[in-house]
């Protein structure tokens, strides 16, 4: 497997959003709805961030294909294109949520998941992604990576919320008991794995990923 352009890893410090604290707003927190000034915050900074990475790095000189993974509704990408409009792009939105496809304004959208991308080796220019690794057990977020990086032509745009860097055990244990779904149900979840920064990059690392901190 060979891999082409570099990841730009993003982490969101979880520092600020004390588990104690997530209560019923964690749903709204993670899908982008709450209106919190901490959640507001981490889901508006990220258009930004991602957008002057793409002024950094790209010229405004022809059509880039940017692929949204974990796209759900197209927001992230929606408010990242605002931000860069002097830019063109074909977009793709990838999800497995079929019904949130169907609300997604975005040019083409492909249901699929996200360790199994059907695209081919270096054929999307960008691929952006927040917040999805946590959702998926260990392996699978080793592969997610591996798959963005063996797809990407230029470089993908990756925000990671995580666990605590210095005490991810401790971390994990308290997020795996507000996510047994017995207080909330609705927040029941089955294969979320809270990794931290460093065993994200440490995997890259031991693969051979190109990969950058932002």
């Amino acid at each position: 497997m060979s891999f082409t352009g570099p990841i730009l890893f993003m982490e969101t410090p979880n520092k600020h959003t004390e588990v104690q604290n997530m209560g019923e707003n964690t749903s709204k927190v993670f899908s982008g709805e709450a209106q919190t000034k901490a959640a507001q915050e981490a889901y508006n900074e990220t258009p930004k961030v991602f957008a002057e990475e793409i002024k950094k790095r790209l010229l405004p000189d022809k059509e880039y294909i940017i692929a949204d993974i974990g796209s759900f509704k197209g927001e992230l990408l929606g408010k990242l294109l605002e931000l860069v409009p002097d830019y063109t792009f074909k977009t793709i939105a990838v999800d497995l949520n079929q019904d949130a496809l169907n609300k997604n304004q975005l040019r083409e959208k492909v249901v699929a998941n996200a360790d199994h991308l059907p695209f081919e080796n270096g054929s999307i220019d960008i691929e952006i992604v927040r917040f999805l690794f946590q959702w998926n057990h260990w392996e699978k977020q080793k592969q997610i990576i591996r798959e963005i990086a063996r797809t990407i032509r230029e470089f993908a745009l990756v925000e990671h919320g995580g666990a605590d860097n210095e005490n991810p055990d401790e971390w994990r244990e308290k997020m795996d008991k507000l996510f047994e779904g017995i207080e909330v149900p609705k927040l029941k979840r089955g294969e979320h794995f809270f990794s931290s920064r460093d065993e994200i990059e440490q995997m890259m690392t031991d693969d051979g990923i190109k990969f950058e901190r932002i």
